[in-house]
């Protein structure tokens, strides 16, 4: 675990892609990191994961036929909301070519890190060519938050 706290990026992107061909329960591995680690740690593991693209991996695999890689995705990809690590979320729900995928990471994000990125989801789904899905998605997340406030 250490090396994905190294300063140099290309130990921290090794160590990333060492714990991921390992063959153990990755999901529940991102998991407990999540629950665990520092808040030093947990970023750095985060900025690992998307340095290595396994972040772009794992919003494929979200909506997959494999529970096993849908639940591992799930798990690497809360981490980096926790982490607060959302480009490659933010990216994919921006242009991602699977709607459904797009709807998934809406969700994940609003179930995971609740309204914090709301405002960002909203400015893409506005200046994005998001599809009325998503759009709708986002904007009912916005209306739950703001009737919670009321």
């Amino acid at each position: 675990m250490m090396r994905l706290v190294d300063e140099a990026r290309e130990v921290r992107t090794a160590a990333a892609r060492a714990l991921s061909n390992l063959s153990f329960d990755r999901a529940d591995a991102y998991a407990r990191v999540s629950k665990t680690a520092d808040e030093a740690t947990l970023v750095s593991v985060a900025q690992a994961i998307v340095g290595t693209g396994m972040a772009n991996q794992a919003i494929n695999r979200l909506i997959g036929n494999d529970q096993r890689q849908a639940y591992e995705a799930f798990s690497l990809l809360s981490l980096l909301i926790k982490a607060k690590e959302v480009s490659p979320l933010l990216e994919g729900i921006a242009s991602n070519s699977d709607t459904q995928v797009r709807l998934a990471l809406v969700r994940l994000m609003n179930t995971v890190g609740g309204v914090r990125h709301l405002s960002e989801m909203r400015e893409i789904t506005r200046c994005a060519d998001a599809p009325a899905e998503v759009r709708d998605a986002v904007e009912a997340i916005a209306v739950r938050a703001t009737n919670r406030e009321v």
